[in-house]
């Protein structure tokens, strides 16, 4: 009888604590999960939206990682190189805000969010852990938990929520972003093209549409100033300077360098157009001299026809100034150093239509024009717009031998060159196609230079000097394989014949000027009436 007891009350007290937990589970644990589950919800939902808008704000104790110009240099920014695949460092500038921050506030976003569920959690667990054993309440743990799992929940769908948001309301700035952006890349390069601008470098000789340009506040080489991840409008140093993007605008704003050798070039390098033209001949033909009076001539011309030559740099101003005095006192031309090639002479011009261009005219030591070996370093060859030969009628046998009758004496003539230009244009022409230079694209200007001197020979008192007349002189006068070869190379030839001196406009028959002009003509700019050099094809 006393075990049917123990065992009714032991039923009797299963029976209990099941009615219990039922009713605590009717009263107390749904009321409380019908009630605090939406109220967790509601809670995740409230906390990821301060989350976000505290971290968009950058609120102090919210604030997220900046991405800065140290790590667009170090790598670490996740953007692509500027100039992928060259040497050049990526350039010191702050990142636009829709090409690395924006993810790193939505990450920071998520992590804050995500930060504060971990805590809930945490705490919880740490709470139910200090507990010693579960007793009969244990079904009630299950309203915390669900409460955190609620508010988890509501972190995570809220989280999902912005982000969606967020990326719609990128996406309509992104398009815009990159189509600004790509638009002025083009307008851009479609400028260059036009104009026919690049940047040519005086020392190295390198020729790039896209220089480098010098911060004004710290002095920091930026290498790409394109529209692109570090600013459409605007590319902001590291140091805070705001530089203009566009090679056209900043060309006319900032410190231009050589990206190769980081030598200053002219202001505009790679917005105006460039004309480069190298003159070469044999030792002593002239090269020198007809440099030195055609920009004399030049600027006369301009001056005339109501446009504008200035020097582009100290250097160019002094050989201006060389070159007047020279020419006003009629002496001798210095002979070039054979070391090295100078740097060129470089004048810019502005037409009467406010055209400008920059005019490069290089000059090098006929010995470098000898031999194949001695005239690879001369790159600017390869870059030339036009070239100019230089032709001493006094190194051809049949004139030498005119001048020794009409004079008497060699001594009275001009002193004869070392070599032929058939040799010098030969080895020249080898030299562009070694380095593969399409010639056929290029223009050539062979200059018959010491017309003034010519004067007292018997030549054909009915000559003019047109390009046909001076072309069949030098057919006459043995020089017929160079004229069909240089008509075979090149695109197109044209013949002067001009007088190694300051020639006014008014004689301009005879101008040093005249093949510089014809090959300005050619790249766009013309300083004299079309009938004194001729159109080209």
């Amino acid at each position: 009888m006393f075990f049917v007891v123990v065992i009714l009350a032991f039923l009797l007290a299963i029976a209990a604590y099941t009615a219990f937990c039922g009713l605590a589970v009717l009263f107390v644990l749904l009321p409380g999960l019908v009630l605090l589950v939406p109220l967790g919800v509601a809670a995740g939902v409230a906390l990821a939206g301060v989350t976000a808008v505290a971290t968009l704000l950058g609120l102090k104790s919210w604030r997220p990682r900046t991405v800065g110009p140290d790590e667009v240099v170090q790598g670490t920014a996740g953007l692509s190189d500027p100039r992928s695949g060259t040497h050049f460092d990526r350039d010191w500038a702050w990142p636009s805000y829709l090409a690395a921050q924006w993810l790193v506030d939505l990450k920071s976003a998520w992590s804050k969010g995500r930060e504060a569920t971990d805590a809930s959690w945490e705490h919880l667990n740490n709470a139910v852990g200090r507990l010693s054993h579960p007793g009969w309440w244990w079904p009630l743990l299950a309203v915390p938990y669900a409460a955190c799992a609620a508010l988890t929940i509501g972190v995570t769908a809220a989280g999902a929520l912005l982000t969606v948001i967020h990326l719609l309301v990128l996406f309509p700035i992104w398009m815009g972003w990159l189509l600004l952006g790509s638009t002025l890349r083009s307008v851009d390069a479609l400028t260059q093209r036009t104009r026919g601008a690049t940047a040519s470098c005086p020392r190295c000789f390198y020729i790039t549409t896209l220089p480098s340009f010098e911060c004004p506040s710290c002095h920091r080489i930026h290498h790409d100033i394109r529209p692109g991840r570090l600013g459409v409008m605007w590319h902001r140093c590291g140091c805070g300077w705001r530089l203009p993007t566009m090679v056209v605008r900043a060309a006319q704003q900032l410190p231009v360098r050589c990206p190769r050798c980081e030598s200053t070039l002219y202001k505009g390098a790679a917005a105006l157009t460039d004309v480069r033209v190298p003159v070469f001949g044999p030792t002593s033909a002239g090269k020198t001299r007809l440099i030195a009076a055609g920009l004399v001539a030049l600027s006369a011309t301009a001056t005339a026809s109501g446009s504008d030559l200035s020097c582009i740099d100290d250097d160019s101003q002094q050989a201006f100034q060389d070159a007047t005095e020279l020419l006003r006192r009629g002496a001798d031309t210095a002979r070039t150093p054979a070391s090295q090639a100078p740097p060129p002479v470089t004048v810019q011009l502005t037409t009467s239509r406010r055209h400008r261009a920059v005019l490069h005219l290089f000059d090098a030591s006929g010995d470098l024009y000898s031999a194949r070996e001695s005239n690879a370093e001369l790159e600017y060859l390869d870059h030339a717009q036009g070239m100019v030969l230089v032709v001493d009628p006094f190194s051809l046998p049949s004139l030498r031998q005119q001048s020794v009758g009409t004079r008497g004496s060699l001594l009275t003539v001009p002193k004869p060159v070392a070599a032929d230009p058939e040799q010098t244009y030969q080895v020249t022409a080898q030299r562009l196609r070694d380095f593969g230079v399409t010639t056929s694209h290029q223009r050539l200007a062979i200059a018959v230079v010491k017309a003034d001197l010519l004067a007292d020979l018997p030549v054909p008192e009915d000559m003019r000097p047109t390009p046909d007349n001076v072309r069949a002189w030098l057919i006459d006068n043995s020089l017929d394989h160079l004229v069909l070869t240089a008509e075979r190379d090149f695109s197109e030839v044209r013949y002067f014949l001009v007088a190694s001196q300051d020639q006014p406009v008014a004689d301009a028959e005879l101008s040093p000027a005249l093949p510089f002009l014809w090959l300005l003509r050619c790249s766009g700019i013309a300083l004299s009436p079309k009938h004194l050099i001729g159109e080209h094809k």
